[in-house]
């Protein structure tokens, strides 16, 4: 399960930035994820309310936006969303 690294480097990349920038708490985290990107977004949300235990990421909620993965057709010269990876 990697979400569970993820979702603690995650909180890592938030706790780094919101110390850089001054802030004592962090509200929301925001993630784009691609649509084929292997990342289960339920897992990713639970490894996330583990990992932000503890940190200024405590009370902070995940919000996820999936992106389609867009091709582009050479010979119709037209973009379109690939729905399946065959």
């Amino acid at each position: 399960m990697h979400e569970v690294s993820l979702a603690h480097t995650i909180v890592l990349i938030a706790e780094d930035y919101a110390k850089r920038n001054g802030a004592s708490n962090i509200t929301t985290v925001g993630l784009r994820i691609g649509e084929f990107s292997g990342v289960v977004p339920e897992a990713l949300e639970t490894a996330f309310e583990v990992a932000k235990r503890d940190t200024l990421a405590k009370h902070a909620r995940l919000n996820i936006v999936k992106v389609p993965v867009i091709a582009f057709c050479q010979n119709c010269q037209r973009e379109f969303e690939v729905t399946d990876i065959y």
